[in-house]
């Protein structure tokens, strides 16, 4: 029998990638988003719900599990939008999800930018500091999950910066792709040494289906690679890749002191790790962008 996922945010890229990808002989995906319609493959999913996810609502279906991806997003510290709203949407959301139906797992999308980054190493039991209106609202949420959901139905899930073919340009890696195919210089405002660390939406999308079929997992969960880059070093490898005239301009001579998330617990517990390397993930969307 076809297991049977609700996933919130669907009309997202993460979402939208996750329906593309997923093999739909094996799950009917119920399809939830604050829009009108439905914008990706509509053969993919059994019925789409167009739901306002800060106002209760019902969905009459027992499900399997439940990926909450939908989120206020807008991660800048001096964000106009007030805090209010990042709370209806992201906290009361949550809450508004969580009663709407039955369900055997809860998968929380949370955000890895909750840590404190003033040490070498994150893990999961690293100490907390949320800092924007999202990064808040994103831990209140969290915290919420833990009051409402049982523990052994509930997943966090702390993925670091994702990315993939067909986002949009205001992320990382795309929008340094945009500026190298326009030959236009690309700013690096951030201290010139910081490092990142990217993820593979395709490696989001495994994490996602191995969590949904193994047994006994629960908890939270940092979801990383095992390399990181430099953001200039990263700007530069675009522009080689794109044949781009651009120039890569730091404008903060600031030093970073760097730090690792770890996904460790995450190769314990259901063995995952994530198998694209950056190198991997810039060269896929180089292909991708020479299609279009």
């Amino acid at each position: 029998m076809k297991k049977k996922i609700l996933l919130t945010g669907a009309n997202g890229f993460i979402g939208r990638s996750f329906i593309e990808n997923i093999d739909i002989s094996i799950y009917d995906i119920f399809a939830l988003s604050n829009e009108k319609e439905f914008n990706g493959e509509k053969s993919q999913i059994q019925e789409y719900f167009s739901v306002d996810i800060s106002k209760p609502f019902n969905i009459n279906i027992d499900f399997d599990a439940i990926i909450h991806m939908a989120a206020l997003n807008v991660t800048s510290i001096q964000s106009e939008i007030p805090y209010d709203r990042f709370r209806a949407v992201n906290v009361d959301g949550t809450k508004n999800v969580i009663d709407s139906c039955s369900y055997k797992k809860f998968i929380y999308f949370s955000t890895a930018n909750l840590y404190d980054k003033n040490t070498n190493l994150i893990t999961e039991d690293s100490s907390l500091m949320p800092t924007t209106h999202y990064e808040r609202s994103k831990h209140e949420a969290e915290l919420l999950c833990k009051e409402y959901v049982e523990k052994e139905k509930l997943i966090i899930l702390r993925p670091v910066n994702i990315t993939g073919v067909k986002q949009e340009n205001r992320a990382m890696v795309p929008y340094f792709f945009s500026k190298a195919i326009n030959n236009e210089t690309i700013e690096i405002f951030v201290p010139e040494n910081r490092k990142i660390q990217l993820l593979s939406v395709n490696d989001i999308i495994r994490s996602i289906e191995m969590i949904v079929n193994k047994e006994n997992v629960y908890g939270t969960f940092n979801l990383t690679n095992t390399d990181s880059i430099e953001i200039k070093t990263l700007a530069e490898k675009i522009v080689s890749l794109s044949n781009s005239k651009s120039s890569v301009v730091c404008t903060n001579s600031n030093l970073d002191c760097n730090f690792e998330i770890s996904s460790q617990r995450a190769k314990e517990s259901f063995q995952w790790e994530a198998k694209d390397s950056i190198n991997s993930i810039i060269n896929q969307y180089a292909e991708y962008i020479s299609t279009k």
